[in-house]
């Protein structure tokens, strides 16, 4: 393992040698918890120190052997230590001031927490006269190591009258650890937690990898320390290591009774963190090592002591308490816990860990009774839809409403279930239930709540309503093309939803803000946002149209060749939506490719379904006009901060000026398709030289890459990532890893550097 962070302990050690090598001796004492990399860091260092190096250890024996460090060090040197211990215990004291008093030297004394006292009087008649000596004393002992009554903490006691220099190791931090797990599959946050930055700890996990048991080698070691605690310690260890979370001293004495005096001699061996809020293993590794070092039968009664345990506090935490009956074997208590634990968590806005509960709750249903594994469902359904799982929440909700039906009035849960299917895109199965719940109407619509109730609700509901309510507000504003008063919504949403971990209302409101984007004219801005939705891991539902539909705008606008086909697609699939939401969304986009297009052949059948209570939205209506449609009366004011629809405007309307400033505006957007319009208008004018747009290369590339190809090794040679070429040239970030992949054949390189190197031999190559 590399040494890191551990350069000033080494200089200590250097000074050390370098005041030996010039007669002046002393001693250095380097100390730090079990595993904390002491022997290593004076084994790499003596191995390049140009002083003579004699070392030894303190064995972990039965029958420690009297002088066993000292004759390790001298074994085979034949000098005057060796000499005196041959001779008799007693000329040891003699013997390693001779020995130490000739050529400089170091003397590595390993483990001095477990020295016989025959070796510690040596190493103290040594140190009172180390300072004659050209020598240096290097004594390594573990925190903790020993029991109080050991005589080493004596030794180190009577180091006051000599020139001694202390090193304390101290664990790693989440950077050195990260540099340590380089390559390996380990997330840095959760080993540096697991471990608390012990080398020893961090190297075993390295090498086993992410699991859920302790690294072998790691149990083996600690069952090893804990036979030096005694039994009584062990089993109290034992009974804390089935206990994750920092235990309450009140819990503590519950559990030991008695026997909560045996962990004193583990606090002292550094298992134990002892603080004023309870205690806890100092490593939550070998909490498992310890935990795993027991067989499943005794971990089973250990968890039904510590449920037990809980259930005589007077306020039980129901978490802790689910878990432990859950390993204990009691079902019915660990589904009632469960669902007890889940509130509590949803309550307090605890995301991840009310989905946790609710999920175990669900799975042990049979056990609840009707009414509250009703609630179980529900809760469940609704923190699955937190999670963007929007599938699984309409799936729970269904159950909920199978369990009401057969226990009363099921028209609640029809509602609630009808509205994660329509968020899912489940949009017939969401017509069915809320037909059935009356309500068919707030989902065909799409809501109905006005400005006023919905900046109510932001103001003084809940926090769940408040995110809802900032969804529908930002579909208000967009559809009223309120673009100002949108972004403000955008933000404030944005903040809410992430901070009380509402995942599928951030996700709408991220999805509204790539299409704020696209008004805006940040279109390559847009492209990356709307990439990653479409390509992350969070399930879209009926946000998939309206994303789908944006990027497919997107391609019309910069007249690619696959427009038509993305702009079916998504109308198709609007089509079997029926909600105001997903027509809006596709029609403007089928619409809007119609007349870019100038596909008069085509009859798009946009208005037809679209609900007659609701009014018809400003841009469908624009777009509608412009593709040809009679929806009666004008298409109204443009938004002034649409650079796009500004040109569009103007090149429809204006002269010959203000036209050309349109299609400037246009060749600056890249919108292809609309900029072609406007020089039509131009000529319409009867302007005769109309300025030409960025002209497309019409040579072959030299390479053999398609125009797309090419395309994507120009902006890779520009610095971007896939995920900003996929958002510049409108595409997903999966097809612009299938075409990087091909250019590097194509290329014949292996990565994109060489790639980016080839890209500028071919623009300073001669034409």
């Amino acid at each position: 393992m590399e040494l890191l962070e551990r350069a000033d302990a080494t200089a200590v050690l250097r000074a050390g040698a370098a005041e030996a090598a010039d007669g002046r001796g002393g001693v250095v004492v380097v100390s730090g918890e079990w595993g904390a990399g002491r022997s290593s860091l004076v084994r790499a260092w003596s191995d390049g120190v140009p002083l003579r190096v004699l070392r030894g250890t303190c064995d972990d024996l039965l029958g420690t052997r009297a002088l066993g460090p000292l004759r390790e060090a001298v074994a085979g040197t034949a000098g005057p230590l060796e000499n005196a211990l041959l001779t008799g215990a007693d000329c040891a004291f003699a013997g390693v001031i001779a020995e130490l008093g000739g050529t400089p030297a170091v003397l590595v004394v390993d483990d001095l927490h477990r020295a016989d006292p025959a070796t510690l009087d040596v190493l103290c008649h040594l140190a009172k006269r180390i300072t004659e000596l050209p020598a240096l004393l290097v004594a390594t002992v573990a925190d903790g190591g020993a029991p109080p009554e050991h005589p080493v903490w004596r030794w180190l006691g009577g180091l006051a009258t000599v020139p001694v220099r202390r090193v304390e190791l101290r664990p790693l931090s989440v950077d050195a650890v990260a540099v340590l797990a380089a390559g390996s599959p380990w997330d840095v946050a959760q080993l540096h937690t697991l471990t608390g930055g012990n080398p020893f700890l961090v190297t075993e996990a390295i090498a086993a990898g992410p699991a859920e048991r302790a690294p072998a080698a790691v149990t083996d070691a600690v069952v090893a320390r804990m036979q030096e605690l005694g039994s009584r310690c062990s089993s109290a260890l034992a009974q804390l290591s089935v206990m994750p979370e920092r235990v309450p001293f009140e819990l503590v004495d519950t559990l030991l009774g008695t026997d909560v005096h045996a962990l004193d001699a583990a606090e002292a061996a550094g298992f134990l963190d002892v603080r004023p809020s309870g205690v806890a293993f100092r490593h939550e590794l070998v909490r498992r090592a310890v935990e795993e070092s027991r067989p499943q039968l005794r971990r089973r009664a250990l968890h039904r002591c510590a449920f037990e345990a809980l259930r005589s506090l007077d306020r039980p935490d129901p978490a802790r308490s689910a878990y432990h009956a859950a390993r204990a074997g009691d079902a019915p208590a660990t589904a009632g816990l469960a669902l007890e634990a889940a509130r509590q968590a949803a309550a307090g806005g605890a995301r991840e860990q009310a989905l946790g509960r609710y999920e175990q709750a669900v799975a042990l249903l049979a056990h609840l009774q009707p009414a509250d594994a009703c609630t179980a469902l529900e809760g469940y359904a609704a923190e699955l839809c937190h999670a963007s799982r929007l599938t699984e929440a309409a799936h729970a909700a269904n159950r909920a409403v199978e369990l009401q039906q057969r226990n009363g009035d099921a028209t609640a849960a029809r509602m609630r279930s009808a509205r994660y299917h329509l968020l899912a895109g489940a949009t017939a199965e969401a017509l069915e239930l809320g037909r059935s719940a009356a309500g068919s109407r707030w989902l065909i619509a799409g809501g109905g709540r006005g400005e006023t109730e919905l900046r109510e609700t932001i103001e003084r509901g809940s926090p769940e309503c408040a995110a809802q309510a900032y969804c529908d507000l930002a579909e208000l504003l967009l559809r009223a093309e309120r673009l100002g008063e949108l972004d403000a919504c955008l933000s404030a949403g944005a903040e809410l939803t992430g901070a009380h971990g509402f995942g599928f209302a951030a996700c709408f409101l991220a999805v509204h803000r790539c299409l704020l984007d696209v008004r805006r004219g940040a279109w390559d801005t847009a492209g990356t946002g709307l990439a990653a939705l479409r390509d992350g891991p969070a399930e879209l539902g009926l946000l998939q149209v309206p994303v789908d539909a944006a990027h497919a705008r997107l391609l019309a606008r910069r007249g690619a060749p696959e427009a038509e086909d993305a702009v079916r697609s998504v109308w198709e699939r609007a089509g079997r939506q029926r909600t105001a939401f997903a027509i809006g969304h596709a029609g403007t986009a089928l619409l809007e490719w119609v007349w870019l297009a100038g596909r008069g052949d085509v009859d798009p059948d946009v208005l037809d379904g679209w609900p007659a209570a609701v009014p018809l939205w400003a841009e469908l209506r624009r777009y509608a006009i412009r593709a040809g449609l009679d929806v009666g009366g004008d298409s109204g004011p443009v938004p002034s901060l649409d650079p796009y629809e500004t040109a569009l405007e103007n090149a429809e309307t204006g002269g010959v000026e203000t036209t050309l400033d349109a299609l400037r505006t246009l060749d600056g957007l890249g919108a292809v398709a609309a900029a072609r319009i406007a020089r039509r208008r131009l000529r319409e004018l009867g302007m005769r030289t109309i300025p030409r747009g960025p002209q497309a290369t019409t040579r072959a590339h030299p390479a053999g890459l398609t125009s797309r190809q090419a395309d994507v090794l120009d902006l890779m040679a520009d610095g971007l990532t896939n995920a900003e070429i996929a958002g510049r040239l409108v595409l997903s970030v999966r097809t612009v890893d299938h075409h990087v992949s091909t250019i590097l054949t194509k290329l014949g390189v292996p990565n994109r550097r060489h790639a980016t190197r080839v890209a500028r031999t071919l623009v300073a190559a001669p034409a």
